[in-house]
């Protein structure tokens, strides 16, 4: 899962810093349950909820 970096701050898990305003490290990609962790501290997005509906297609009768 990808989020986007709101504030700079080095994880804890990799000890790789991340800066909203680089160009390698504005995205933030870990695990759900990381990425939660972190956006409840304010550091990135909180994530997008997934939709999990179908969509089925209509065939023509």
């Amino acid at each position: 899962m990808k989020v986007k970096v709101l504030k700079k701050f080095r994880d804890k898990e990799t000890k790789k810093v991340f800066d909203p305003k680089g160009k390698d490290n504005s995205v933030y990609e870990g695990t759900e349950e990381r990425i939660k962790e972190i956006s409840d501290k304010g550091y990135v997005e909180k994530p997008k909820k997934q939709s999990t509906k179908k969509t089925t297609k209509k065939e023509d009768a």
